[in-house]
């Protein structure tokens, strides 16, 4: 198959970003053709032609200025409809099989380079149904999608119930290569903790992700100051960007100041994982199914997660324990205080975790339901033909 992909960045801004790296890798390894279109460049992009048939970087095509506000910008829509004539012109030049359209925004730009040929399109529902604008768009999910993909059954509920036909979305979870998660070891960890000038016995809880307030960032700092660990015995890490940036300076004030630390976003998440004891996921918001939890869990660290979204279907099992109910930071102030010291109390925590992993959420798994997704709608477009 000759399989066209979009993406926002070149380089691991989100989650997509990294799935989207991922599975184009993937499937060109399995012999497909891939050809990548991406809004921005990144730090990934000579990993993409490494592996991919082609990379194009269009600017803006995705996120249309269709709010009245930006409509009153002309030079914002001449910018915006300028980058997306190019960047359907460009994909619609390689002469795909199927679109592989990541996200619901990205559909205008999908339709309009299946419209001529008719190309098969599977869109990924990377979030839960929201308030995007629908109207004509609402029209072209129903009408020109094949099959749509969606990372939950929570996500796939709020589709449904926005009035997508159940029979028409996939349920496949996200994934990792186990391979590019390793488990930490005891060396792995004493280094990384040196190297962050952290002690070799000190708890030290991690959040990843980004920093903005529907992640829940001060209902964690909130459960770390009940917490109430002297920076000897605990450490708080915050990794991430944050937006907006007096969002962060608020968590800054609020924080203990001696055993909370913040850093920006880290390319390489590995170490981080192995520095950690416990990994939180705090969200507030409804999370589709965030890949840090399995990120986390594949290197042998335990995930303090909220109730959101699709996180209760990741934590399944002796795992469920440790979710507490969003926004309630006294009850993750208790999950935390019962991992403190989980590496004696509960040695065999780290391989289940890895375990679980392997069992239900590696990379060759869901690229294999994907892959299936992707052939089917091809078939059954020529065979419509």
């Amino acid at each position: 198959m000759r399989i066209l992909v979009n993406t926002l960045s070149l380089a691991p801004a989100t989650g997509i970003d990294v799935h989207v790296w991922q599975v184009s890798r993937e499937l060109a390894a399995r012999g497909h053709i891939v050809d990548v279109s991406a809004q921005r460049d990144g730090a990934w992009h000579e990993e993409f032609e490494a592996c991919t048939h082609s990379v194009s970087i269009y600017g803006d095509f995705l996120h249309a200025p269709i709010s009245l506000p930006q409509l009153r910008r002309p030079a914002a829509l001449a910018k915006w409809l300028l980058s997306f004539a190019q960047a359907v012109r460009g994909s619609r030049s390689r002469q795909p099989h199927v679109i592989y359209a990541n996200d619901q925004q990205s559909l205008m730009w999908a339709c309009a380079v299946a419209q001529r040929p008719r190309i098969p399109i599977v869109c990924h529902l990377h979030a839960h149904f929201g308030s995007w604008p629908l109207g004509h768009q609402r029209v072209m999910l129903a009408r020109r999608v094949d099959t749509f993909i969606a990372p939950s059954a929570s996500v796939r509920d709020s589709w449904t119930t926005a009035g997508l036909s159940p029979d028409r979305i996939v349920v496949i979870p996200q994934a990792v290569d186990p391979t590019a998660y390793p488990p930490a070891t005891a060396a792995s960890r004493r280094a990384v903790r040196a190297a962050l000038g952290l002690d070799d016995d000190v708890f030290v809880a991690l959040y990843l992700g980004r920093v903005v307030p529907g992640k829940g960032v001060d209902t964690l700092i909130n459960a770390w100051r009940t917490l109430g660990l002297s920076p000897d015995v605990g450490q708080l890490l915050v990794v991430g960007s944050a937006y907006p940036a007096t969002y962060l300076r608020e968590l800054s004030a609020s924080a203990p100041r001696d055993s909370c630390r913040f850093f920006p976003l880290q390319a390489d998440i590995v170490p981080l994982l192995h520095a950690a004891d416990v990994t939180v996921v705090p969200s507030v918001y409804d999370e589709a199914c965030p890949r840090v939890v399995i990120e986390a869990m594949a290197t042998g660290c335990p995930v303090v997660a909220s109730d959101s979204g699709g996180i209760p279907e990741l934590l399944t099992g002796r795992f469920t324990t440790l979710l507490h109910q969003r926004g309630n930071s006294v009850q993750l102030a208790e999950s935390l205080k019962r991992l403190l010291n989980w590496r004696q109390t509960q040695p065999s925590l780290a391989d289940a975790c890895v375990a679980h992993v392997k069992a239900s959420y590696t990379l060759s798994a869901a690229v294999d339901g994907i892959e299936s997704v992707l052939k089917v709608a091809t078939t059954r477009r020529w065979r419509d033909k």
